[in-house]
């Protein structure tokens, strides 16, 4: 899948939903946000991911995790704290509830629905490239 995006065959979109804990989420969402204005993104997901039993999300164990992926601080810190990426995350969620979202990840292929399945998603991937 990834030679295919490096190759421009194939786009892949993130968007934020929230299905639990609405208030911590967002903020969480908005996080990997910032920690995505440094070249973050991916890294503080998996943080974010590993760390999501282990207690609330809250403003202060949020920016710690940015430290911990080597965002800088003080401009992770002001952006999280100004809520830089409140709307594109609303617009999100908005668009997830359009689309009567009951849970994540959820994977669409050309605005299909696909089981949540890599085989599956790798297939329809390869099919539709082959149709280009």
């Amino acid at each position: 899948m990834a030679a295919l995006i490096d190759q421009g065959k194939v786009t892949f979109e993130y968007k934020h939903f929230v299905v639990v804990d609405p208030v911590r989420s967002l903020w969480a969402a908005e996080a990997v946000e910032c920690a995505g204005d440094q070249g973050k993104f991916w890294a503080y997901h998996e943080v974010l991911l590993q760390n999501q039993k282990t207690g609330t999300w809250s403003k202060d164990r949020l920016k710690e995790f940015g430290a911990q992926v080597g965002v800088d601080t003080k401009a992770f810190g002001q952006c999280l704290d100004g809520r830089k990426f409140k709307d594109k995350v609303a617009a999100d969620i908005a668009d997830g509830t359009k689309l009567a979202l009951r849970g994540t990840p959820t994977f669409f292929l050309n605005g299909q629905q696909l089981p949540l399945n890599f085989e599956t998603i790798l297939q329809a991937v390869n099919e539709e490239v082959k149709k280009q």
